[in-house]
């Protein structure tokens, strides 16, 4: 590969392409549904925990199981 290049180069072969229109409006769709999912999965993920440890406290399971995590 080292040494193909430089010939490959001095013969006019070209070691890039443009991309096709289309792939640039995929790969933009893309970034905008991914940094969504990631969003509403922090948001998720927050919500989840913070009403998962508030059950924790109730009276029976913060006695039976959850009081380890407070002492």
């Amino acid at each position: 590969m080292i040494l193909s290049y430089p010939v490959f180069r001095f013969m006019g072969m070209r070691s890039t392409l443009s991309l096709p229109s289309w792939y640039t409006q995929i790969a933009c769709f893309c970034r905008k549904v991914i940094s969504t999912q990631i969003l509403f999965y922090f948001i998720l993920e927050d919500f989840v925990f913070y009403w998962g440890h508030r059950i924790l406290h109730t009276k029976w399971l913060y006695k039976h199981v959850h009081s380890v995590h407070h002492e």
